[in-house]
């Protein structure tokens, strides 16, 4: 599909996004690649990176990908500070990796619990406290944090925060 939007400002920006191979994140992979950013993402989805990878394939910036666990702190870190580093800087930080599945409160323990924490609040905070040296060596940095509204509208079987 053309391109009909076209931000030359954004062209060779470095962006990293943690949850990129399915959804919005997949969708802001592929506006990115478009824009002509140099685009990294994080997921623990192999096979829909590929797929998303292949499927960019007339694009001369190909995205890169890294398997990440997004709980696995120590990893995290690591895969921002190579990514910072190659580039010596970062422009845009996207926190948009989440586990949304719902359930009743009944079924939440406290395992499932500290998980959701984990993977929803834990990694965009320890994401942005490592990205924050990168982005100062941009002339733009942006970061951008999706989120839920659970902590707004209590209804039944939402994400447990």
């Amino acid at each position: 599909m053309e391109n009909l939007t076209e931000y030359k400002n954004l062209k060779d920006k470095i962006v990293i996004i943690t949850g990129g191979s399915q959804g919005i994140g997949k969708s802001m992979v592929e506006e990115f690649i478009k824009q002509k950013c140099l685009v990294h993402f994080l997921d623990i989805d192999n096979s829909g990176a590929k797929k998303l990878i292949d499927s960019l394939s007339t694009y001369d910036n190909l995205p890169k990908f890294y398997e990440c666990d997004i709980t696995n702190i120590e990893k995290l870190v690591s895969i921002i500070n190579l990514i910072g580093g190659k580039n010596n800087c970062i422009d845009v930080l996207i926190n948009n990796a989440a586990n949304d599945q719902r359930h009743t409160i009944e079924e939440a323990d406290e395992k499932f619990w500290k998980n959701r924490i984990d993977t929803n609040l834990t990694h965009v905070f320890f994401a942005t406290q490592t990205a924050i040296p990168y982005l100062k060596k941009s002339h733009s940095p942006s970061v951008i944090n999706f989120s839920s509204i659970s902590w707004h509208i209590g209804m039944k079987n939402l994400i447990v925060y």
